[in-house]
Order: C-alpha cells, then sequence, then structure tokens
C-alpha cells in the first residue's frame, strides 16, 4: 500500500484490493498472506483467549527476549506510539 499498488478494501479476502488487477505476483502472494494470517489468528485465538494468557506465557516472553535484533525492532515497545 505504501507504494500505491494497493488500496483497502475491507470487502476483499486478505483487507486490500490491487490497482493493477493483472498483476499475478501480487495476487498470489495476498492469497498466502490471507491464509497464514487466517491460520495464526485462530491459533493464537484457541491458545491464547485472554490478552493476560499471552502475558503470562514465559516461553514466549523468553523466545522474544532472544529473538535477533531485527525481530524486536519489529515488535512495539511500551514506549512507542504502536504499543496502544
Amino acid at each position: 500500500m505504501n507504494r500505491g499498488m494497493a488500496v483497502e478494501d475491507p470487502t476483499a479476502p486478505c483487507g486490500v484490493k490491487l490497482v493493477i488487477e493483472d498483476y499475478p505476483y501480487a495476487a498470489d502472494g495476498f492469497l498466502i498472506w490471507s491464509a497464514i494470517k487466517e491460520l495464526v489468528e485462530s491459533y493464537v485465538e484457541h491458545y491464547y483467549s485472554e490478552p493476560i494468557s499471552v502475558m503470562l506465557d514465559y516461553p514466549l516472553a523468553g523466545y522474544v527476549l532472544h529473538c535477533p535484533t531485527l525481530m524486536r525492532k519489529l515488535i512495539p515497545q511500551v514506549k512507542e506510539l504502536e504499543y496502544k
């Protein structure tokens, strides 16, 4: 969306619509992204039914602390605006 190749569309399966409809790599990518997103959401909802259960998962917290620096950059920190 940053490059202007897609726009938000709540009616689309993956939440975005391609500006250029005949763009097979992006179309396939969105299908894969949508499937992965659905899988992850269902997994997280199954194992972490309440937000507090994520915070109490100490092995998960330990994993996040030992992730590469790049991964920590992608996770919003408490003092950042994206943390809300």
